[in-house]
């Protein structure tokens, strides 16, 4: 990743790409998968970076992140959990 991020770095003049910004984003996401918390966390996160912009790429990956762990949830951990309490259905 960082390779490639050299690498469009140096076509462009300026700097596109911030490092920090995709920090934000992947720590939303994980704190969005962990409190499945979506408009509060966007709310704290933004006032906390005082930049707008951010709102919408962080309301887009803290959905995706609960969706996923909804998913992941009923179709993989919840089946588990009851083959374990009920061993015989």
């Amino acid at each position: 990743m960082a390779l490639v991020y050299q690498q469009i770095r140096g076509l462009t003049n300026t700097s596109l790409f911030y490092p920090g910004s995709y920090a934000l984003i992947g720590a939303a996401a994980f704190l969005g998968g962990v409190v499945r918390m979506t408009i509060s966390l966007t709310v704290i996160l933004i006032e906390t970076t005082r930049n707008i912009s951010y709102g919408l790429p962080i309301m887009l990956t803290l959905m995706v992140g609960v969706c996923f762990l909804v998913i992941l949830t009923l179709v993989i951990l919840l089946p588990c959990i009851l083959h374990y309490i009920c061993p015989g259905s």
